[in-house]
């Protein structure tokens, strides 16, 4: 198959998925339970933008492409919360034409925000990414995928593929203590600038606004793209009952990671990213040290 050149968002979350590491943090491998609710609305809105899409006239449904390669054509997400559904057709044009087709019959409720073009071999148009607007609540993102490749000049195999994630709920079980009244602060860094610190909160107007943001924070995917940049810095958060207690919840993230892996007691779950390392920073006082290090 031709080498395949992608733009748009949707690209750059795929090679995020493949490539992302957090350097072995609970950031980068908690994994929440299930949420039926919010597992359900992805599958009804995966079903749902699969029929708005619009094909040619005369177009017919397939079992599987006449190209094996376009088995291949949808990149699994890493998630496990994501609902994956496709179908495949032929049509009876180009696929320069269809492209055309398909944008101008844009799916209801989608913005096009990539494209993908074959290679020397095949420079034509094989992709189209449309990513939708009108997220029910539970709902991280929403696609839907085209991928198209020719069998000759007047008929092309087309896979409509959508992926729909959905957010794992946030449940008592995971909420810190609001009752706990120390938390230590550490910082990790292979920077000569920052190295090795910790700051412990006892109780106060502080410690009581760390506890709130965290459990203000809202999930991410279970398994899902962590899009963690190169960082020599990351952050750890304990809280307990009292100074020098055993540990009620924990939490860790990389400074450059999109997600704080956290941890109440046998519960582990994804949160999105939030100011943390502001707040952090500041207790800290390092707001003016070189968190990345040499060379990152």
């Amino acid at each position: 198959m031709a080498e395949m050149k992608l733009s748009g968002p949707r690209s750059v979350l795929l090679a995020v998925v493949c490539l992302a590491a957090c350097g072995g943090l609970t950031a980068c491998t908690a994994s929440p339970g299930k949420e039926p609710v919010n597992q359900r609305r992805a599958q009804t809105l995966a079903e749902r933008m699969l029929a708005s899409v619009v094909m040619p006239a005369s177009s017919q449904r397939l079992e599987t492409p006449p190209p094996a390669a376009l088995d291949e054509a949808g990149q699994k997400l890493a998630a496990s919360s994501a609902v994956d559904l496709h179908s495949l057709w032929k049509v009876p044009m180009s696929a320069a034409r269809f492209n055309s087709f398909a944008i101008s019959h844009r799916p209801a409720a989608t913005t096009l925000t990539g494209t993908s073009t074959g290679g020397s071999g095949d420079p034509g148009p094989n992709g189209l990414d449309w990513a939708y607007r009108r997220l029910p609540s539970g709902i991280s993102t929403a696609w839907l995928v085209y991928s198209f490749a020719p069998l000759g000049s007047r008929s092309t195999a087309v896979r409509i593929e959508t992926d729909v994630i959905w957010l794992p709920s946030r449940t008592a079980a995971t909420l810190v203590l609001t009752s706990d009244r120390s938390a230590t602060i550490s910082l990790q860094s292979l920077a000569p600038a920052v190295g090795n610190r910790s700051l412990t909160l006892a109780h106060g107007d502080q410690l009581s606004a760390l506890i709130e943001l965290v459990n203000n924070l809202k999930t991410a995917p279970s398994g899902g793209p962590v899009g963690c940049a190169m960082s020599t810095t990351s952050i750890s958060l304990t809280f307990s009952a009292r100074a020098g207690g055993a540990a009620n919840a924990t939490a860790s993230q990389t400074i450059g990671c999109v997600n704080l892996g956290l941890r109440v007691g046998r519960h582990e779950i994804l949160l999105e990213q939030a100011p943390l390392v502001t707040m952090e920073l500041s207790l800290l006082h390092l707001t003016n040290a070189d968190l990345y290090g040499p060379g990152s």
